[in-house]
C-alpha cells in the first residue's frame, strides 16, 4: 500500500441531515485501505458523579451542569463486555443542570461499566465519561427469619426516609436552578436595558427618565407616541383597568409600558425582557404610586422631588449593573471575608481602573467573556453587599 494518503473527500456524498457517507463504486479500489479523519475540540461541561460502586438492580443516578447556551444531552453506558444502550438517552435544548438515573439490571455483570456523556449543539460538542464498579454481594447461606423481619422494617423505613429526603432535594435543586435562572435573567434584562421614563398620566410630562444607550432619545416624542397609542386602545376596549402592561416592538426595539393610576412607566429595551422583569414592573410601578402618587397630583412642573425615583429603579430593575462602580478603600482587606472568585474580581476590578487611568469601572469590562455567569453575580451582588463595590 501507499504511504501517502489520497484526499477523495470530493468524490464522496456527505448527507449532513441524515448524517451519512456515501461512498460511490467508482472510488472503490481492491486492496485499498480507507482513513475518515474529522476533528472537533472537546465543549467543556460538568459531570457530577458522587456514587461509582452500585449493585444491579440499584437506580444510578448522576447530575450534568452542561453550557448556558442550549444544546442536546445523551447518555450512554457501556458494560464490561463493550455493548452500550440500544437506544442511548438523549434530552434535548438543555441549558441548565439536569439530572439522568438508570435501574442497573437485577442481571447485571460483576465488573467496570462507563457512563458516557455527549453533549451537542448545531455548531459545537463534548464528551465526559465516569467509570463505575457494579458489585455483586455474597449470597448468604441460611437467614434467621428474625433477621428478615428485621431488615424488611430497616429497609421499608430507610426507603421511607430515603423517598422523602430524595424529594427534599429535588425540591431545594428546583428552587436553586430558579434562582440561578433569575439572577441570570435579571442581569441580561439590566444590560438591555437602553431608557426608562416616568411620566404623569394625566399630562404626559416626564417626571424621571435616565437613559443607557449613549444616543439621543427625545423622551417627550415617544411618550406622546405612546399616548396616542394607549388611548386608541381605550377607545376600543370600552374600560380603563388601574394597571396595565402593554409591550410593542418596534425596529430593533421593544418598549414596554405600564401604568398605575395617575403615573406611566415606560422602558426601552434591545432584546425581548425575561419573565421575571415583566413581574417587577408591575411591583415597582406600585410602589412609585405608593411613595410619589401624592407628588404626582400636586405635580406644577418641578421635577425635583422625583429623583429618589433612581432608588426604586436600582431595588427593582437592578440597574446597579450598569453602573459604575468604584473600589472603597479599605486598608485591611484580609479581615473581611470574602471568597476566592470575590478576589478574583477586586484584582480584576483593579487591573481594569489602572489600565484606563480612572477611579471606576464597569461590570462589562470585567465579563468580557462569561457576561452574566450566575457564579460571577452572586460575588457582585456580596461584594456590594459587602460595600467594597460602590455604585457611583
Amino acid at each position: 500500500l501507499s504511504s501517502t494518503w489520497e484526499n477523495v473527500t470530493s468524490m464522496l456524498n456527505i448527507d449532513m441531515n441524515n448524517r451519512f457517507i456515501n461512498i460511490s463504486n467508482n472510488t472503490i479500489e481492491d486492496g485499498s485501505e480507507w482513513r475518515i479523519v474529522a476533528y472537533s475540540p472537546n465543549f467543556n461541561f460538568y459531570l457530577n458523579f458522587p456514587v461509582t460502586e452500585w449493585e444491579p438492580g440499584q437506580e444510578l443516578q448522576f447530575s450534568v451542569r452542561p453550557p448556558i447556551v442550549d444544546g442536546n444531552l445523551t447518555f450512554d453506558l457501556i458494560n464490561p463486555l463493550g455493548f452500550g444502550f440500544e437506544v442511548p438517552i438523549v434530552k434535548d435544548e438543555i441549558s441548565e443542570e439536569t439530572f439522568f438515573s438508570y435501574l442497573i439490571p437485577s442481571n447485571a455483570i460483576e465488573g467496570t461499566w462507563i457512563a458516557k456523556i455527549y453533549w451537542n449543539n448545531a455548531t459545537d460538542a463534548g464528551v465526559q465519561s465516569q467509570e463505575f464498579q457494579v458489585i455483586i454481594p455474597p449470597v448468604p447461606f441460611t437467614i434467621d427469619p428474625i433477621r428478615i423481619v428485621i431488615t424488611v422494617v430497616l429497609v421499608i423505613g430507610i426507603g421511607t426516609i430515603s423517598i422523602l429526603s430524595y424529594l427534599q432535594i429535588k425540591k431545594y435543586r428546583v428552587r436553586k436552578l430558579e434562582q440561578v435562572k433569575k439572577l441570570f435573567d435579571k442581569c441580561m434584562d439590566a444590560l438591555n436595558l437602553e431608557y426608562l421614563m416616568v411620566t404623569d398620566k394625566k399630562s404626559g410630562l416626564n417626571l424621571y427618565e435616565q437613559n443607557f444607550a449613549g444616543k439621543s432619545i427625545d423622551g417627550t416624542l415617544i411618550s406622546g407616541f405612546l399616548q396616542a397609542i394607549h388611548s386608541f386602545g381605550i377607545e376600543l376596549i370600552k374600560v380603563e383597568d388601574k394597571s396595565q402592561t402593554i409591550k410593542l416592538e418596534y425596529k430593533d426595539s421593544i418598549i414596554l409600558m405600564s401604568e398605575f393610576v395617575n403615573l406611566r412607566l415606560i422602558l426601552i429595551m434591545k432584546e425581548k425582557p425575561s419573565r421575571f422583569l415583566l413581574y417587577s414592573i408591575e411591583e415597582l410601578v406600585y410602589e412609585i404610586y405608593k411613595q410619589y402618587g401624592k407628588l404626582i397630583d400636586d405635580f406644577r412642573g418641578d421635577v425635583k422631588p422625583f429623583e429618589g425615583i433612581e432608588e426604586l429603579f436600582k431595588q427593582y430593575l437592578n440597574i446597579s449593573f450598569i453602573y459604575p462602580l468604584k473600589l472603597a478603600k479599605i486598608e485591611n482587606l484580609e479581615k473581611i471575608r470574602i471568597n476566592q472568585n470575590e478576589r478574583f474580581l477586586i484584582n480584576a476590578a483593579k487591573a481594569i481602573m489602572t489600565k484606563n487611568k480612572e477611579d471606576h469601572f464597569y461590570l462589562k469590562s470585567i465579563f468580557t467573556e462569561k457576561i452574566c455567569n450566575p457564579k460571577d453575580i452572586e460575588s457582585v451582588l456580596s461584594l456590594i453587599d459587602k460595600k467594597i463595590f460602590q455604585i457611583m
